[in-house]
């Protein structure tokens, strides 16, 4: 769950963004992960879905470990960046630089999707 305010909105990205509803210092947590919030299935569960739930699970999810994850906050519109304003640590996500009210929120899939997507 975000520990910030944050909000949806137009993302110049990519379709829909999540952006900071207030400022954000850098090291602050901004995101504490929920299982309670999260679906995981493997490989032979996600192929046993229908095509649409399909695409759906795997544009909103990730493939980590071998398994499928998809959270059902907003996590899941945070967009990918090559130099993101948030990054994957032990305690959660935190913000890796100051963070005004109103940008969009952003983190480097790579730092916690299998290599295979990209």
């Amino acid at each position: 769950m975000f520990i910030k305010k944050t909000y949806l909105d137009k993302s110049a990205i990519q379709g829909i963004g999540l952006f900071s509803g207030e400022e954000i210092k850098k090291g602050e947590l901004v995101y504490k992960h929920s299982p309670k919030l999260q679906q995981v299935l493997t490989p032979e569960e996600l192929n046993l879905l229908e095509e649409d739930e399909k695409k759906t699970f795997t544009h909103y999810g990730y493939l980590w470990e071998g398994k499928w994850y998809l959270d059902f906050d907003d996590i899941r519109f945070l967009n990918h960046a090559d130099e993101p304003s948030l990054a994957l640590t032990q305690e959660g996500i935190v913000a890796t630089r100051d963070i005004a009210k109103g940008e969009e929120l952003t983190q480097d899939y790579k730092d916690f999707e299998d290599k295979i997507r990209f």
